[in-house]
């Protein structure tokens, strides 16, 4: 039996934005095998994903907002994902349209662990 590692932080921060804003992190390389867990939650509804590349730019189409599925914005998000093969993965949160003024702060924490 082999001990498992403690988490491991990849991003911890507040991230503010306003109606209809999206937050994109810089590509993440992570190993086949290892266990992310992304905790986020705001003060008002928002939209979260974690995706591998090919998905990640597939649903990414500049000018037009970031293809979240309809519906899907919630106060919180958590996600734990087991990484199939070697890959870059993007974190994306978005603020919908109709989210009234002011920023909405979004508290997000990606642990990976093997």
């Amino acid at each position: 039996m082999t001990a498992q590692e403690s988490p491991s932080v990849i991003f911890e921060g507040e991230i503010e934005l306003n109606s209809g804003q999206e937050w994109h992190s810089e590509p993440i390389l992570l190993d086949k095998g290892t266990v992310v867990t992304l905790q986020a939650r705001g003060q008002s509804k928002f939209y979260a994903g974690f995706f591998p590349r090919e998905e990640y730019f597939r649903k990414r189409n500049p000018p037009n907002p970031f293809k979240f599925n309809w519906g899907s914005d919630k106060p919180q998000y958590t996600v734990r994902i087991s990484i199939p093969e070697a890959e870059y993965y993007y974190l994306v949160f978005r603020v919908g349209v109709f989210a009234g003024p002011g920023p909405v702060a979004i508290s997000v924490l990606a642990t990976t662990q093997r």
